[in-house]
């Protein structure tokens, strides 16, 4: 599987990019983090999707029908050297966002938490690993990926086990437990 780059500044975002991006001359192409001229053929290049995110899979990039779909755009050397998203082995790990039921105060709660492996999302959460793996999966609801996805590493706690309605769970999420356990 191809491994996408993604970037910690979503694109289009980088403090600069406008004022940048009003200086290049005709047939010149932005970064597009920081607005800056990319020299073409582009050596790092991220597809953006969903009007304005970077492509989480292989899956979404390739989808050009979409309505969010905004292409292919290059990554100058400075930005994909800085905000290059990376795991500790130095390879691009992309985030994923779990999916998965917590009891709360009584109540059964679709929960969701973006991370980039199980075991932080399982420590994140407060349970054991292994119950992670059998009982909780990645989701690819827009959702879930939008809530998650902009706060990476926050636990989310829909109103129950239906509704997609999140906000942020309260600190401590030891006094939570995954649905059967």
């Amino acid at each position: 599987m191809t491994e996408l780059n993604r970037y910690t500044v979503l694109p289009f975002s980088g403090a600069r990019f406008h004022e940048n991006e009003s200086r290049l001359g005709d047939g010149e192409l932005p970064c597009a983090i920081c607005g800056k001229v990319v020299a073409q053929p582009f050596a790092h290049t991220a597809t953006v999707v969903g009007g304005g995110a970077w492509a989480e899979t292989a899956e979404d990039a390739a989808n050009t029908t979409d309505a969010g779909y905004m292409g292919v755009w290059g990554i100058g050397p400075n930005c994909h050297a800085k905000y290059l998203v990376k795991a500790a082995n130095g390879r691009t790990s992309p985030l994923k966002v779990f999916l998965g039921l917590t009891y709360t105060q009584g109540k059964q709660l679709r929960t969701i938490v973006a991370a980039r492996t199980q075991k932080t999302a399982a420590q994140l959460l407060g349970i054991p690993l292994n119950h992670l793996q059998r009982y909780w999966s990645v989701s690819g609801n827009k959702v879930d990926l939008d809530t998650a996805l902009a706060s990476p590493e926050v636990v989310f706690l829909a109103s129950d086990s239906v509704r997609r309605d999140y906000s942020p769970a309260p600190t401590s999420t030891s006094n939570a437990k995954a649905a059967g356990q």
